[in-house]
């Protein structure tokens, strides 16, 4: 049965995970030293102060563990597996205690798919095994929220794998690049003299953007070093806005939105290869009773720009000549404002997709999701809550390119994410509800959300102009 290993933190447990890539019955595999199977880690539901400093799974890969109901002694196994090699979800195993009592017993374990001697399991699910008992126990999987990172920083752009976090007026942003097994590499940049990265941050690659005050600082890495390449003067404006810029590989978006109604614009560049800034477009509004927050939030990818307004947004697709023209707007009821939007261009060749969640006063949400054919912009699916007219759906949208659309929903003070995939006709259905665990940590007051993949995703929030990140799991 393939399987890769999920936790690699416990260092005694980790070098006999390697090169272990099979649940099997034949022992040590080529390459893995120190174990004659597949290792699990010891658990417990609660660490006592009489076993010394606190260790849990999730930092220390052994310890206090949220999906352990059972209490100390409960030995976990967590890997990814192939459920296609199984036999309609199921599959065998048994312990083996190596300096110690060899192979479990026999037993006999009922609603199993054929007669053995071993224990089933089942997979994708929590299974509770005692040993030599043919007792068994089988919980669908929860998600649970563990807090990661309590240094102030809040999460604000994200390429999809690399993060960038600020906090509100200081001089210095955190890069997050993922090493593996669940581990960040953390750089804290500095602001040149004079300057706070107080405004809009978005990352791509191996470049990133900064805004501060009415100026965007770019950033880019070589050598494994972060340095300001260009600022560009005069292109933002302080707003309570945080995604009023955007970078997608080398090209640039920066709103401009302005509370008087004048001099709103989003302005276009593009990073040459001699590391060079080129100024390719100025985006006015195509509408004069929507321009007072026109580029209050701004989302670049591939050839298309999307725009927020208050009651408007607009798509943006450039030609060959560089020059950008409107594609689609997307006009809210009268009661409802933008409050958060996204555009991905789903993998390399499938059609664009731009949500857009819209808010009212009154309990009027909903999340419009467009998709562009040949060209052609379409509305394909009006999302509302799954509660009633009153929770608060779309707090944020946030897309990823393998087809999956999260979104930030609340209903008295009860925060959820819903997460819809993207089917074959292009109908968006919700997959999840991810709700908060009650042994778990969850953000109250979420500022950014990030898919890092369908089972995990990493927001975080802010209090107190202070911020906290957490990593929300299955």
């Amino acid at each position: 049965m393939p399987i890769r290993h999920r936790n690699l933190l416990n260092a005694t447990t980790t070098p006999w995970k390697q090169a272990d890539r099979h649940l099997d019955w034949y022992g040590t595999e080529p390459g893995q030293v120190g174990a004659d199977g597949t290792p699990a880690d010891w658990t417990t539901n609660l660490w006592p102060t009489s076993f010394g400093p606190f260790r849990s799974v999730a930092v220390d890969g052994f310890g206090q563990e949220a999906l352990n109901l059972w209490g100390h002694h409960q030995w976990m196994l967590d890997v990814d597996m192939d459920c296609s090699k199984t036999i309609n979800g199921w599959f065998e195993l048994k312990t083996f205690v190596r300096n110690g009592q060899g192979w479990e017993g026999d037993i006999s374990q009922r609603g199993t798919p054929y007669p053995s001697k071993n224990h089933f399991a089942r997979c994708g699910q929590i299974n509770k095994f005692t040993i030599n008992s043919s007792s068994a126990q089988f919980t669908d999987l929860k998600w649970n929220g563990i807090e990661v990172d309590r240094d102030g920083y809040r999460i604000i752009g994200s390429d999809g794998t690399k993060l960038i976090l600020g906090k509100a007026a200081s001089n210095t942003v955190q890069v997050w690049e993922p090493i593996s097994n669940g581990q960040w590499n953390k750089t804290t940049v500095t602001a040149p003299p004079n300057a706070n990265f107080d405004g809009a941050l978005d990352i791509s690659a191996d470049s990133f953007i900064a805004t501060s005050g009415t100026n965007t600082l770019v950033y880019k890495k070589a050598s494994g070093t972060w340095s300001l390449i260009s600022t560009l003067t005069g292109t933002s404006a302080p707003t309570p806005y945080h995604r009023h810029a955007s970078i997608d590989n080398r090209s640039i978006a920066i709103g401009r939105p302005t509370a008087l109604g004048v001099s709103a614009v989003v302005n276009v560049y593009n990073v040459l290869t001699s590391g060079a800034i080129a100024h390719e477009a100025t985006i006015t509004s195509p509408t004069s009773g929507d321009i007072a927050n026109f580029g209050k939030e701004v989302v670049l990818s591939g050839n298309y720009l999307a725009i927020a307004a208050d009651a408007s947004a607009y798509v943006y697709q450039r030609s060959a000549d560089g020059s950008w023209a409107l594609a689609q707007s997307v006009n809210t009821p009268s009661a409802q404002r933008i409050a958060s939007l996204d555009l991905k261009v789903m993998g390399s060749i499938g059609p664009a997709v731009l949500a857009v969640a819209a808010r009212g006063i009154s309990g009027e949400n909903a999340v419009y999701v467009h998709e562009s054919s040949n060209g052609v912009w379409s509305l394909v699916n009006t999302l509302t809550s799954p509660f009633d007219s009153w929770s608060s759906l779309g707090r944020q949208v946030s897309l990823d390119q393998n087809g999956y659309l999260s979104i930030i929903t609340e209903l008295f003070s009860q925060l959820q994410v819903n997460i819809y995939k993207r089917d074959g006709s292009g109908t968006w259905n919700i997959t999840e509800t991810v709700r908060p665990a009650v042994s778990g940590s969850w953000p109250r007051f979420p500022s950014h959300m990030v898919m890092i993949n369908p089972d995990t995703l990493l927001m975080s929030e802010t209090l107190a102009g202070s911020g906290v990140l957490f990593k929300i799991q299955k």
